[in-house]
Order: structure tokens, then C-alpha cells, then sequence
């Protein structure tokens, strides 16, 4: 139960911070005169942060997913 717990708190995290890092750099690869200093929020000018914000979401979906399905094998 604890673990359940657990992983669907870095589960929530995981989307939250992947969907706002996701939005930030579409929002700065559509408008790059807009963020002139994009690298020092993003850490890159490329489509890196892009690539790692899809991850973070894909792996809080999985983890959603995997705490989900523990949390219906716990239930008699």
C-alpha cells in the first residue's frame, strides 16, 4: 500500500512537471524571438527539453498506469 502510494505521487509529479516542460519548449520552438534566453530555462536551444518533456510525461503515464493496476490487485 505504501508503495501504491508512492508511485502514484511520482506519477502525478512525473505528467505535471513533463506537461509544463512539454508546453514551455513548444512555446519557445514556436516563438524563439519571444525567449531570446531560452537556454538559460531550458538548458538548450535544441529540441532536447522538448524530447525530455515527452519522456517525463510518458513515464508518469506509465507509472499511473503500473499503480493503477496494484492498486486493483490490493482490493479483495
Amino acid at each position: 500500500m505504501f508503495f501504491t502510494r508512492v508511485g502514484m505521487l511520482i506519477a502525478w509529479l512525473a505528467c505535471i512537471v513533463g506537461a509544463m516542460q512539454l508546453a514551455m519548449s513548444a512555446g519557445v520552438i514556436l516563438a524563439p524571438e519571444s525567449f531570446p534566453d531560452s537556454a538559460r530555462y531550458l538548458g538548450t536551444k535544441t529540441g532536447a527539453a522538448l524530447d525530455r518533456g515527452a519522456m517525463l510525461l510518458l513515464v508518469g503515464i506509465a507509472f499511473g498506469i503500473l499503480t493503477d493496476i496494484s492498486r486493483s490487485l490490493q482490493r479483495p
